[in-house]
Formats: structure tokens, C-alpha cells, sequence
């Protein structure tokens, strides 16, 4: 598991990569976006490591889990959900990537169990999501790119998205979480 130092957050965030091969360039995005923001993570990749979810969130006070990837991984999504809803019912599964936009929100929501969405590039939504989740405000309606479940009427609200602006973010993918050897060694890509 990588970790990320602490600092004004109280809580870190648990990131989850599903355990496929393909290069994980979407989460090594994510995490530069949490090291420019400040926002304290740790990082576990299921296609080179075990954990246990028991342990790990017993040990951990985290803010959330946040997870994401292909269509393909919903069984993953699903058991991940059950698992993590049994030890902590309170903590929220935040999801992104392709699968969110390949399945009907009432699926991602009232099957899989994600109590948000991150809608297109991360770096837009995901830092603003976690910093109302630590504020315990619980005000989503007016963060850009998030889809969420509302507690009060059960409804899915769907907010509006922001395209990423590469002139003022220009950020470099976190490539130093991530086991590169074993990925550029074991598996098949253009890289």
C-alpha cells in the first residue's frame, strides 16, 4: 500500500484500482491531483497487492473510498460495495472512470451501491468532493462534475460538468505510486 503524508485534512482517502492490467494512468492522475491539492490518500493497486478491508479500515479513519475503471469490473464494484458497506455503512464509495459512463445511474447507485459518481476528468470534481465530505457539510448540489443520491427524496442528481483547462493544469501523471517495473515487465501496451 502507498501512502501519502498527512497534513490539513483530518482523514486520507482510500484509493482502490481494480485488479486488471491495463496501465492505471487514470489513477496516477488522480493521485497527482490529490498531491496538488493536499489531499492526503492511500493507494492500493489489486493487480500487485492484497488487502485485507477489515484490517485496513479498522486501522484507518478514512474520508472515503474512491475507486473506478472499466464496465468489465462491475462484479468487482459490487463485492467491493457489499464489503465495505458490511465494516462501515457510513463510509462513502466514490467511483469514476469509464464504467459510470457505461451503466445507467439507478445501476451505479441502487445495485452497485456508489454514493457518488465523478463525472469526466478528476482533477475537476474529485478534490472539491472530498474537501465537502471532510467539511461534514454535506452541500453537493453546487460541486461541478459530481453525480450523487439525494438523501432527502431518493433522487439522482446529475450536476454539470467542467472541462479540465490544460493551460492552468498542467500536471504530470504520479507515476512514483505506482509499481512501473512490474506494469512495463508483465503486461502489453504502447508504452
Amino acid at each position: 500500500m502507498t501512502q501519502k503524508k498527512e497534513n490539513s485534512f483530518s482523514s486520507k482517502v482510500l484509493l482502490i484500482k481494480p485488479k486488471y492490467g491495463f496501465f492505471p494512468i487514470g489513477f496516477a492522475y488522480v493521485m497527482a491531483s490529490l498531491d496538488q491539492n493536499g489531499i492526503p490518500f492511500d493507494f492500493v493497486d489489486l493487480n500487485t497487492q492484497r488487502i485485507n478491508y477489515r484490517s485496513l479500515l479498522n486501522k484507518h479513519d478514512y474520508i472515503a473510498i474512491a475507486t473506478g475503471g472499466l464496465v468489465g469490473d462491475a462484479r468487482f464494484f459490487l463485492d467491493l460495495s457489499k464489503q465495505v458497506k458490511h465494516i462501515r455503512p457510513d463510509l462513502p464509495l466514490i467511483m469514476g472512470g469509464n464504467i459510470t459512463q457505461c451503466l445507467k445511474p439507478d445501476i451505479l447507485f441502487n445495485r452497485l451501491g456508489i454514493d457518488f459518481v465523478v463525472l469526466g476528468e478528476a482533477e475537476t470534481a474529485f478534490p472539491g468532493l472530498l474537501r465537502q465530505l471532510e467539511s461534514g457539510e454535506g452541500i453537493f448540489f453546487n460541486l461541478p462534475g459530481i453525480m450523487y443520491k439525494d438523501k432527502n427524496n431518493g433522487t439522482i442528481v446529475r450536476n454539470s460538468t467542467v472541462r479540465l483547462n490544460l493551460d492552468l493544469n498542467d500536471i504530470e501523471p504520479a507515476w512514483h505510486y505506482i509499481d512501473m517495473k512490474r506494469y512495463l515487465d508483465n503486461y502489453h501496451h504502447g508504452f
